[in-house]
């Protein structure tokens, strides 16, 4: 997997705590979760836009735990200008 590149912003929930995004493709989504932390938990969000909307929102209500794909600093996240669209990861996840 290339993690240093631009992902999109999809959705997110109480922002920046939680976010949804996709890869350049479309084809792969990740929730990152902050939680209370300055670290960042990526989780799978599955293939597919709707599938991963559902897991956001079940991830962020506590109703499903997501299994993590590895972490971040919340430092090394790069977000566009906007802060809402784009971000970017500056140093690969810590599996």
């Amino acid at each position: 997997m290339q993690w240093l590149e631009w992902y999109r912003v999809v959705a997110f929930r109480d922002f920046p705590r939680y976010v949804l995004v996709a890869n350049a493709a479309e084809d792969a989504f990740f929730i990152l979760d902050a939680g209370d932390s300055p670290i960042y938990t990526i989780h799978d969000a599955g293939g597919e836009a709707s599938e991963a909307m559902v897991a956001l929102d079940r991830h962020a209500t506590g109703s499903e735990a997501l299994p993590a794909l590895g972490c971040i600093p919340v430092e090394h996240v790069q977000f566009d200008e906007t802060g809402r669209e784009a971000l970017k990861l500056t140093s690969p996840p810590i599996v």
